[in-house]
């Protein structure tokens, strides 16, 4: 049968045996999901699954919804689907709240991830779950979103403060009166060590709307390319949804998609592995139509060592806490915030990170006290 059998292993990958089989009823070949559905039902545990396969149960039922028979875990899924399109209403109100003050201050927003693939590519707001908003800042409205985030009632656990913290991280998170969370970007996909132009991604999105609202989203090829880099990453909480949200991107966009320019953005950008790695995978497992040659022309891209080992360190499992191994793990997220910087002042800066990240504030004030600002100054 299709799909019985998880692939052989492929670096970057982490799909198991009933996770795949999971994946195949979600995205069925020819022969339909419901025997994959099947070989799954049989192998699993439903009150023991794991937290990413239980992220996938909506897409299930919608898939089976008509066809399969109404055996008690069916019903129960439908329950999962009906709590996940209750919880993203809940989510989704609140960013409609920002966006519509943002607006109104003038300040674009762009919604990221699980809210902006909801948007445009899925046509159910209960198909995917989504545990938080994710949304991108331009960097000169910063300090005025932050002040209508702060008037609705979001707040910053960062004891530095969110404008420090966004200079610190790529992304930091806000937590409501109300507990619902979001995650504030500055940048995105700066992980792998390339040059990622914030300003383009601004001018390559998407205009779309949220109820008479207008939002912005990633253009077609940041959309594949964000994907990839950002789902194929390590988690404790399997990241297989990336591979049915890849799959829905690529059939939405299939016509309007420029893979030469893909190609040359992921070259700038170091995600020529992390993108073939994705679509290699989805083109042999899932049937992804129309990859050939785009996969031919991103094989032309040259890949640095330097590429291939942050890929491997962001996509594989934590490695033993060694002193070592944790200092190399915060330079590498270091680096994607202060990549631009002079390799002299880039290093002089890196041991204020760690002291930032460590919440060592009054040791940090007294280097402040002692160190020329030109030091102690993070590229913005």
């Amino acid at each position: 049968m299709t799909g019985q059998r998880v692939p052989a292993p492929q670096q970057g990958i982490h799909v198991d045996n009933t996770q795949f089989l999971l994946l195949k009823a979600i995205i069925p070949d020819e022969s339909g999901p419901l025997p994959h559905y099947a070989r799954w039902r049989e192998s699993i545990d439903f009150d023991n699954l794991d937290g990413g396969s239980f992220r996938l149960l909506p897409m299930l039922y919608k898939r089976l919804e008509g066809l399969a028979e109404r055996d008690e875990l069916c019903g129960r899924i439908k329950g999962v689907y009906r709590y996940t399109l209750f919880k993203n209403s809940l989510v989704m109100s609140r960013f409609d709240a920002i966006c519509k003050a943002m607006n109104g201050a003038g300040s674009r927003v762009m919604l990221l991830k699980g809210g902006a693939l909801l948007l445009r590519y899925y046509d159910d707001i209960g198909l995917r779950a989504m545990n938080d908003i994710d949304i991108m800042l331009e960097g000169g409205s910063i300090g005025s979103c932050l002040d209508i985030l702060h008037a609705q009632g979001w707040r910053s656990s960062f004891p530095i403060g969110m404008d420090r913290a966004l200079k610190l991280y790529n992304s930091a998170p806000m937590l409501s009166d109300q507990g619902f969370e979001l995650d504030l970007h500055r940048r995105i996909m700066t992980e792998y060590g390339g040059r990622v132009d914030q300003a383009q991604l601004w001018t390559s999105s998407l205009l779309v709307e949220r109820r008479g609202v207008p939002v912005r989203i990633l253009g077609p090829e940041d959309q594949i390319m964000h994907t990839c880099a950002h789902g194929v990453k390590w988690n404790a909480l399997p990241p297989i949804r990336w591979i049915p949200d890849l799959m829905a991107v690529l059939e939405k966009e299939r016509s309007d998609v420029d893979w030469d320019l893909i190609a040359f953005r992921a070259r700038e950008r170091h995600l020529t592995t992390a993108l073939m790695t994705c679509l290699r995978y989805v083109s042999e497992h899932f049937g992804a139509r129309g990859l050939g040659e785009p996969l031919r022309t991103l094989s032309r891209n040259p890949v640095t060592p330097r590429e291939v080992r942050r890929f491997l360190f962001f996509t594989s499992p934590p490695r033993r806490r060694t002193l070592i191994n944790r200092v190399r793990k915060q330079w590498m997220l270091y680096n994607s915030v202060a990549h631009e910087a002079s390799g002299l002042a880039k290093v002089s800066r890196f041991p204020l990170f760690l002291l930032h990240k460590s919440g060592c504030a009054g040791l940090l004030d007294g280097c402040r006290r002692l160190l020329p600002s030109r030091f102690l100054r993070l590229r913005s």
